[in-house]
């Protein structure tokens, strides 16, 4: 990649919409990679490498709950399972849909292209895409040091600690509640001050991303919201900033959580609000 050159592209033509999406995301994943030091590539390349076999190794799951309270609940709506299987979670209806949405998509997927749903490859799919979140995630923080640290040693630190840290691919090749709502988080972080410490210079676009992000991580864990509400306490009261100034944030998370109405009706067959239930429960 280093090699490649790409000084003769144009991009204001780029800017303009002149490539494609696939185009769009190589080309920043090029630029990323040349900005990083000679000391911190090989420690990515480590970092991608133990994700790798993590896929292969990090089978099953961790905890019960990626099983009983995502994939099952998952089955259920693919008749793979009955009512009287499932956790008491789910009478209860305290548990997001957008998980098991998603595995019960690639459900359907998988009887489109084998005839038959075939469980392994689920779970293949499932825990690539985790392992490719993840990775991204670290890539967000690795961009985020940019604007916090002018040291390139501490940088270097950085790459270090995030490509070296062994339960990173080990968690994220999870395909679990706390796994992604840690990694949209980070997502939102990103948005938030990928242009300095202050939400002001993010601009509105990069904020309403941020408040999108932040409701998926909210839809996979509902106490991800306690990380959120201490987040903008913290920059109304200590940055003082006004209200306004987050309002493309919750505009963006009210969006996520408008759509998880329609799963969350889905996964339970009737219109439901599991955030409060959880609160009851």
């Amino acid at each position: 990649i280093d090699q490649c050159k790409i000084s003769n592209f144009k991009w204001q033509e780029y800017g303009r919409g002149g490539q494609n999406s696939k185009t769009h995301i190589i080309m920043i994943l090029i630029r990323w990679w040349k900005s990083l030091s000679r000391v911190e590539k090989p420690f990515w390349v480590f970092g991608f490498l133990m994700h790798v076999l993590a896929f292969f190794y990090c089978t099953g799951y961790q905890h019960g709950d990626e099983h009983f309270q995502i994939l099952e609940f998952a089955g259920y709506k693919l008749n793979l399972c009955t009512y009287d299987s499932l956790a008491w979670e789910y009478p209860a209806q305290m548990r997001p849909g957008f998980q098991p949405f998603i595995a019960f998509c690639f459900g359907k997927i998988s009887i489109l292209i084998f005839g038959e749903i075939r469980p392994f490859w689920v779970s293949d799919v499932l825990r690539v895409l985790s392992l490719v979140l993840g990775f991204i995630s670290m890539i967000a923080i690795r961009k985020l040091a940019d604007t916090q640290f002018h040291n390139a040693n501490q940088r270097n630190l950085i790459s270090f600690f995030l490509n070296f840290l062994w339960f990173l691919p080990f968690l994220h090749a999870r395909y679990s509640s706390e796994n992604w709502s840690g990694i949209f988080m980070i997502f939102a972080l990103y948005f938030m001050f990928h242009r300095g410490t202050s939400i002001q210079s993010a601009g509105v676009k990069s904020l309403v991303f941020s408040g999108i992000f932040w409701g998926l991580a909210f839809e996979s864990r509902y106490q991800i919201g306690i990380c959120a509400v201490v987040l903008f306490t913290w920059i109304i009261f200590y940055q003082k900033n006004n209200l306004k100034s987050i309002l493309p944030i919750i505009a963006g998370g009210s969006f996520i959580l408008l759509l998880s109405l329609f799963t969350d009706s889905w996964l339970y067959g009737s219109f439901t609000f599991p955030p409060l239930n959880y609160f009851r429960e």
